[in-house]
């Protein structure tokens, strides 16, 4: 058995919810374990709490005198710095089942076929939608099912089958997270990026028993220009996932090609679909640099080149900014397709813990 596990929780700004998170630690059921809480740097009441606030937990509460140029920065350095044997990462807007920690820990000791060691445990998850009035809970359709899979498994099931493993309350072994390296902010996914080079290491051992929250809040609604810039400054999950292809093992040729065509048209759309929300904020210097970017792809069909074209014209622009900002609005309200209605089963799944 691992000698000792930490759980790190990065924060900043978000002390209301930060506090949860930590009260449903306080809760674990497995109890050895340390809490690294890294505040980059926040002004809220973040700033004016530290360990002494929940007295319950051990808990090493880190003042970053510097700002991380981003979070795939603020990962890295917790992974870093962490000592223990097993690393589970939390995040600040989130809940945990009180059995979440036993029951990673139990997936991570049991013996897999070959004795090929076990990198990384996942779980679950329950979606929280509290954007709009009263919370709305989901699970999601696409998770992992539950087994135990080498890294080709990972890629196969993710280009091929539809399926996601989730980039959060999950726990690896310090040993595969230093050898997988720091998190590549060059990726929009930058976190299922590092997951999938840690899972090559290893087994993964997947469990669909909603064990965590994840909650879709105003403040990590994607949308906003601060987000759409750098998106088109990284590789989107599309081109992630061409670069996966080229390495999966046990597909034939037509199929990988196929599934080659199908990411590359996915690259151009997604692209656009973001340059369509450029539009929607009214950012006229951000539209102008990501139409720049656009016309320079050579896949890009006529139709598209056109729409872009015709938002040189300041009149065309605003017209198009505040259709796109009303049909924005009507397709939130649509329930997303990869997501379950949870809400009449919280008590019957035992899920009294949301």
């Amino acid at each position: 058995m691992a000698s000792s596990l930490a759980v790190i929780l990065p924060t900043c700004n978000r002390f209301a919810l930060l506090k949860r998170t930590l009260r449903s630690l306080e809760q674990q059921t497995y109890k050895d374990f340390t809490v690294y809480v890294s505040d980059d740097l926040s002004t809220d009441e973040t700033k004016d709490h530290d360990a002494s606030s929940f007295p319950s937990l051990k808990i090493h509460w880190i003042r970053r005198t510097e700002k991380f140029s981003g979070i795939a920065e603020h990962f890295s350095a917790l992974y870093a710095e962490a000592t223990e044997d097993w690393i589970a990462l939390a995040h600040d807007d989130e809940v945990y089942a009180p059995e979440w920690l036993e029951t990673l820990v139990g997936m991570m000791l049991q013996p897999t076929p070959d004795g090929t060691p076990i990198v990384m445990a996942q779980v679950g998850t329950v979606v929280i939608d509290a954007r709009r009035g009263e919370p709305q809970y989901y699970k999601r359709a696409d998770q992992i099912p539950d087994g135990l899979y080498t890294g080709n498994d990972l890629k196969r099931l993710c280009l091929f089958d539809g399926r996601h493993f989730a980039t959060n309350g999950y726990l690896v072994t310090r040993e595969a997270a230093r050898k997988a390296g720091a998190f590549n902010p060059d990726y929009e996914q930058f976190d299922f990026e590092w997951l999938m080079r840690l899972a090559q290491l290893g087994r993964t051992a997947c469990s669909t028993r909603l064990l965590h929250t994840y909650c879709m809040h105003p403040q990590n609604t994607v949308g906003s220009a601060r987000y759409l810039r750098r998106y088109f400054e990284q590789k989107n999950p599309s081109v992630m996932e061409l670069e996966w292809l080229e390495t999966v093992e046990g597909v034939g040729d037509a199929e990988k090609a196929s599934r080659r065509q199908q990411l590359a048209d996915q690259v151009v759309r997604s692209r656009f679909r973001s340059y369509l929300k450029v539009v929607a904020t009214g950012n006229r210097d951000l539209e102008c640099a990501t139409a720049a970017i656009l016309q320079s792809d050579k896949k890009m069909s006529d139709r598209q080149r056109r729409l872009i074209a015709a938002m040189k014209l300041p009149t065309v622009f605003f017209l198009a900014g505040i259709f796109l900002r009303v049909l924005t609005k009507l397709v939130a309200l649509r329930r997303h397709p990869q997501l379950y209605p949870l809400n009449d089963a919280l008590e019957k799944q035992n899920l009294s813990w949301v």
